[in-house]
């Protein structure tokens, strides 16, 4: 208890009470004291109301006739001292965000009651550990005097998640040397913050050919960092392509074409020759001029400006009078002089004033059609032109063409006259008109844009153009067969032309290229009984008919084991087997190829890839190399492809 209290009465029997003789003191011992007497009133209620332990009430009092008595009670157990609280435990504690909170509790004791239970604590307050914030934690204790101990505890959630970081875009960017360089930059974000503006180092200097890196990092209110990220960008400069070999090349009907080839060299990666692509081929079974376009794109993506061959394909009797005629123009100009080969008769010119005319507008060609006007909102044309007599010339605007010339084009119509002088004397003009249109200005659709594709025949007819609008893929934009893709596209030879992407760099697999060669070897309404492969399921549905089709063929079959494998990637070797198969070439099993690889080339595949080298189908791929295993892309397959379609009406 906290105080004592009791009632006091004294009672004489015998003789009168003096009631100035009642004292009373309080004092810890039964031993009576020598101080702290006080008198009372006889009835009062004497009170201790300070003090701790056992205290004792002592009283005395006397009668009338001096006969005095004493009195000590016993103890009155007195706690008027709060119990002692202490924290299990540090305050203030450092809580980490998210971290559960784990209540340490306290211990109490108490000078009376000795060890207060733990139960009797009581504890308040709350602990938010998933908000960064300072807490209190109230604890509370009572002895069983009911004296109260308060104590704290400081809990300090802290913020220790890093923020985190996201590149806007690609990690690896390719510019070309001399461009603007627009980082894209990247996103930071902190639980506590919320949206961070990361902090960028490094610098791209687009005039210097080099890779660069930039680095990304972002810091909360708490200095907590994000991790780092980095960006490399490849300042680069185009690869450029060297012809091997004739410019111009002269052969009779029935020769086989051997290709000289061609070496691609880029500023960073080296030599990339086995990157090149050809697109064009020679059919030594006909005579005519033929256009062999070559192109390489470097690691990074960068297209080389494309360098082209004319390969003339002539009677015996055109080639003779051809290399006496270049005979003679030798002497003339100062060359060897000498007397004519064997066989050779007195020269006889002519006066083909046939033409050869590419317009490409923004890399791709241009549908332009003779005496007839197409619409562009390219902003220049690169043209190609040459005359169908190998000894004649063309001139454009007084200019006698001999390399690809680059020219501006204004708003409004821009016309091009070319004027082709045979080597016997005769001309012949051809215009083209080409009107350039204000992208900016536009909204409705044109007829024909520099998307369309085609090029001029040599008669001055032109070829069958593509219907480019009809093109809607999303990803072939600049590369090296975007024509061949758009033509291939409006000729059927693609199964699908409603997908966004075409993948044009992607390997080609069994069942796309059978799919393909067969629409474009035989058409889309081909029939065939179902053929039971052991992996029947993995062939797709669209890829199910050409595949029977191709089988009852003999252009393709399956594997010993009864799979086809239609998701298998297609080499070059397995490419020219089921070309030459489809097309029906003669083929020699005893066969050589001229490649430097002849001897990797599998025996069973040799003479299929002879056969298309002769007919100018397939090409060497860098230092007169086959590349034997180098898997097909879905460009290539479709650019030769279309030779494939174009000899199906032969």
């Amino acid at each position: 208890a906290k105080s004592a209290s009791t009632y006091v009465k004294v009672t004489e029997k015998t003789n009168s009470l003096d009631s100035n003789s009642l004292l009373y003191a309080w004092s810890n011992s039964t031993t009576v004291p020598s101080v702290g007497w006080a008198s009372f009133k006889n009835g009062d209620t004497l009170s201790k109301t300070s003090g701790d332990g056992a205290w004792y009430l002592h009283i005395q009092a006397a009668n009338t006739s001096g006969t005095s008595t004493y009195f000590v009670s016993q103890a009155f157990i007195l706690d008027n001292t709060p119990p002692t609280l202490t924290l299990n435990g540090s305050s203030p504690m450092q809580l980490a965000y998210n971290e559960s909170y784990r209540e340490l509790g306290a211990t109490a004791t108490d000078n009376i009651d000795g060890a207060i239970s733990s139960s009797n604590i009581v504890i308040s307050g709350t602990v938010q550990s998933w908000k960064v914030g300072s807490y209190k934690v109230e604890y509370q204790v009572k002895d069983r005097a009911g004296n109260s101990t308060t104590g704290t505890r400081v809990v300090n959630v802290f913020d220790n998640e890093a923020p985190t970081i996201t590149l806007i875009g690609s990690s690896v960017m390719n510019i070309n040397v001399g461009s603007t360089f627009v980082d894209p930059g990247a996103t930071a974000n902190d639980l506590q913050d919320g949206s961070l503006k990361p902090v960028v180092t490094g610098s791209v200097n687009t005039n210097k050919v080099g890779v660069y890196t930039l680095e990304y990092q972002a810091f909360d209110s708490s200095r907590n960092a994000s991790p780092k990220l980095t960006r490399t960008v490849n300042v680069i400069s185009a690869p450029t392509l060297q012809l091997l070999g004739e410019k111009t090349m002269y052969m009779i009907v029935g020769q086989s074409y051997i290709e000289p080839g061609v070496k691609a060299t880029d500023p960073i990666y080296g030599d990339i020759s086995k990157r090149i692509t050809a697109a064009g081929y020679v059919n030594v079974q006909y005579p005519g001029t033929y256009l062999i376009r070559y192109g390489v794109q470097n690691e990074a993506g960068v297209s080389a400006t494309e360098v082209f061959r004319l390969v003339f394909v002539m009677t015996n009797e055109e080639y003779l009078k051809q290399q006496q005629t270049l005979y003679l123009i030798g002497n003339a100009t100062g060359g060897t002089t000498g007397t004519y080969p064997n066989n050779y008769t007195a020269p006889t010119l002519t006066n083909n004033t046939g033409l050869l005319c590419i317009f490409r507008v923004d890399g791709k060609d241009l549908s332009v059609k003779l005496d007839d006007t197409v619409t562009t909102s390219g902003q220049k044309v690169e043209i190609y032109a040459q005359a169908e007599d190998a000894n004649g010339s063309v001139t454009l605007f007084g200019e006698t063409l001999k390399e690809p010339k680059k020219l501006d084009l204004a708003i409004g119509n821009n016309v091009f006259t070319f004027t082709v002088k045979a080597s016997a004397g005769a001309t012949k003009t051809y215009t083209y008109t080409i009107n350039r249109i204000d992208a900016t200005k536009t909204t409705g659709s044109t007829s024909s844009s520099s998307s369309g594709t085609s090029t001029g025949s040599s008669s001055g007819t032109p070829n069958k153009s593509t219907a480019s609008d009809s093109c809607k893929f999303t990803d072939i934009k600049g590369n090296w067969a975007e024509a061949s893709i758009c033509q291939a596209a409006a000729e059927g030879i693609l199964y699908d032309t409603t997908s966004a992407k075409f993948r044009p760099n992607d390997a080609i697999t069994r069942a796309e290229f059978v799919t393909m060669l067969v629409r474009a070897r035989y058409g889309t309404n081909v029939q065939a009984a179902a053929k039971s492969f052991t992996d029947q399921s993995k062939i797709p549905d669209w890829a199910k008919t050409a595949i029977y089709f191709a089988s009852s063929k003999g252009v393709v079959s399956g594997y010993p084991d009864g799979t086809f494998h239609p998701e298998q990637k297609v080499n070059r070797m397995e490419f020219a087997v089921m070309i030459a198969k489809a097309m029906n070439l003669k083929t020699n099993p005893l066969a050589k190829t001229a490649f430097r690889d002849d001897a990797d080339i599998a025996a069973w595949a040799k003479p299929s890839v002879q056969a298309t080298v002769e007919i100018g189908l397939l090409f060497a791929k860098g230092s007169n190399n086959f590349l034997p295993t180098s898997l097909v892309t879905r460009a290539e397959a479709v650019s030769l492809l279309q030779i494939v379609w174009e000899q199906k009406s032969k």
